[in-house]
């Protein structure tokens, strides 16, 4: 991922030097998308370079002048905080926060797979909150997991339909009450 990194790191300024910001935003996302997953230095540096990333791209990408986009970039900026929540569990209300903002715009009838993927993340959220009521925050995962679900079957999405019955089964699992 480092010559990722550096390739994308060219581009940005590239975009930026010709003014580009549709295409230096993208940029950006993208970047966003290596740090998350990049394994040299520093977990919290690199989802800390992510998250300046993407707060960089929702300056070009606005809630309603591109909302396909914005909720893209709203799902990855709830992805980088939720593993910054692994760090620090304070995280995961941010993530809570980034994900239901998201779905205000980003609905299952104009984005399904988007709000499908929101939902998921959602629930995944929810389970990683920390709280003295777990039972409260299991069955919320739970509900957002049976949500993914309206879109991602197993005939259609059979990676996130397993995916999402996964997290469902961790949020039961963490339940405390019986069913």
């Amino acid at each position: 991922l480092s010559t990722a990194i550096e390739s994308l790191n060219v581009a940005a300024k590239a975009f930026k030097a010709s003014n580009e910001r549709t295409n230096w935003a993208k940029a950006q996302n993208n970047l966003a998308n290596a740090y998350i997953g990049f394994r040299s230095g520093t977990k919290a540096e690199n989802l800390h370079l992510a998250v300046s990333a993407l707060e960089a791209a929702l300056q070009v990408f606005s809630r309603h002048g591109n909302t396909e986009y914005w909720g893209v970039l709203q799902c990855n900026l709830g992805v980088a905080y939720n593993e910054m929540s692994l760090i620090a569990p304070t995280n995961a209300l941010t993530t809570v926060s980034l994900y239901q903002t998201a779905l205000e715009t980003c609905t299952e009838t104009s984005f399904p797979q988007i709000w499908a993927a929101l939902q998921r993340n959602l629930g995944i959220a929810y389970l990683l909150v920390p709280t003295t009521n777990t039972d409260d925050n299991s069955k919320k995962a739970i509900d957002c997991e049976l949500l993914a679900l309206k879109v991602f079957t197993e005939d259609k999405f059979p990676s996130h339909w397993a995916a999402v019955k996964e997290t469902s089964g961790l949020a039961f699992m963490k339940k405390q009450s019986p069913d």
